[in-house]
């Protein structure tokens, strides 16, 4: 099995690295013009200094018409598009305004018969630092469902490239996703030892304590469940470095991989601050649904909700990385609430805890509000950076406090001179039946 997983990532680092890149974009939005949205935001792309972008736009009706309108796509510099976000005007700018703005406004006829129109291309050279470019479809003229209400949606595509010089192969990758394929593939190259010397070092605390429950456990299937994270991320970043889209299906599958990789380690440190193998050591679950079903419904719903909430405003004109905006607020409350209870499963346990298990308790605690906090605090830190370099930034940080975190509790559960096994009922010789060894 061991082999099988070392010819495995062998397999995944030979692809990254011998993969030609295509840095580009490849995305689509479908529009209804109305009297309040006749200028549409659709996309973004970044690129950095002395970059050449090509843009190719293609558009179509979704079902057929009797008209062939015209509509726009406009291209905003990143400082022209703060312009109409921030409109001091009440109502804001009218679309013509907002198209006055544009660097270029590009073309596009949409035909009867519901076939992709002819492409329009376009190319222009980022001569300044990185910057984001904002694309915008819009009918300043009221030619499309404002003059024909059972006019069908228009669907307009978008391939989107990073071409760094002349000669050069052409980046799929927008400026601010650059580096995620290789620092996810370094990500999982780290967490895999990490995951082998977890169950190694369970197999040797089964063969010593003869413990059916033991936070080895846990730690391994948070590991196993964190590196199925990596391992999707990593195929579909592969797949999108070469067609701009990737495999959808890889990257939901890695999300929920990670959350409930956070569900299984919060659940643990809920567990562990409750009193587990510290005063007790049975889970009985029968008799004690009042404590594991509270504990695991607040961690379950709260890790649940913030994965639905990455796909939310997906491509929003300001998110620069998975929780930017009101998701990230949202997040910053979830996880205060998480904390705030870790802290009272703590407080609500203190008088239990015996003097030999305080000084690890203090350092327990440290250890988990740094898990709980990385993440409110990364979001927060991530805004003292350029927004292209905030994604790599919120997924090196977040993985890094993971790493270390799941590193000191393998630690504490392995090493007979750790604050936790000190702590721990193991240590004084109580079998997990109760008796006295």
């Amino acid at each position: 099995m061991a082999g099988l997983t070392r010819l495995l990532l062998l397999s995944l680092l030979c692809l990254a690295l011998s993969w030609t890149p295509a840095h580009s974009k490849d995305t689509y939005c479908r529009n209804r013009f109305t009297n309040n949205e006749d200028w549409i935001y659709c996309t973004k792309f970044g690129t950095s200094q002395s970059s050449r972008v090509r843009v190719k736009l293609r558009s179509k009706f979704l079902a057929r018409h009797s008209q062939s309108p015209s509509i726009s796509v406009g291209i905003y510099k990143d400082q022209d598009f703060d312009k109409i976000i921030n409109s001091p005007k009440k109502n804001g700018l009218t679309c013509k305004e907002k198209r006055d703005l544009a660097s270029e406004v590009m073309n596009l006829t949409v035909p009867a018969d519901a076939q992709w129109s002819e492409p329009v291309t376009t190319s222009f050279i980022n001569s300044h630092l990185p910057r984001i470019y904002y694309f915008a479809v819009m009918d300043c003229e009221h030619v499309t469902q404002m003059a024909y209400r059972m006019m069908p949606k228009i669907e307009v595509d978008f391939n989107i490239v990073n071409q760094p010089a002349e000669g050069d192969p052409v980046d799929h990758f927008s400026y601010e996703e650059q580096g995620t394929l290789p620092l996810h593939l370094t990500l999982l190259f780290t967490f895999t030892p990490l995951f082998g010397f977890a169950i190694y070092k369970c197999v040797q605390h089964q063969r010593t304590f003869e413990m059916n429950h033991s936070p080895f456990v846990v730690i391994i299937l948070a590991l196993f469940l964190q590196l199925g994270n990596l391992f999707w991320k990593v195929l579909h970043l592969l797949m999108y470095s070469s067609n701009g889209k990737g495999i959808p299906f890889f990257d939901i599958v890695s999300l929920i991989c990670q959350m409930l990789s956070e569900i299984t380690f919060s659940a643990l440190l809920m567990m562990i601050a409750y009193g587990w193998t510290i005063t007790f050591n049975d889970l009985d679950i029968d008799n004690n649904l009042d404590v594991y079903l509270p504990v695991g419904s607040i961690v379950i719903v709260i890790h649940l909700v913030l994965a639905a909430m990455t796909y939310v405003d997906f491509d929003a004109h300001h998110k620069y990385h998975d929780y930017a905006g009101i998701q990230g607020w949202v997040l910053i409350f979830f996880k205060a609430g998480l904390f705030a209870y870790y802290i009272y499963c703590i407080r609500a346990n203190r008088d239990k805890i015996p003097k030999r298990s305080e000084k690890f308790f203090r350092t327990f605690t440290l250890l988990g509000s740094v898990y709980m906090l990385s993440v409110p605090f990364t979001i927060f830190a991530s805004y003292f950076f350029q927004p292209y370099n905030r994604q790599f930034v919120f997924t090196l940080s977040t993985n890094v406090v993971q790493l270390i975190a799941t590193g000191l509790m393998i630690y504490q559960q392995s090493s007979t001179h750790s604050g936790y096994f000190k702590a721990s009922l193991n240590a004084q010789g109580i079998l997990p039946t109760g008796k006295l060894a």
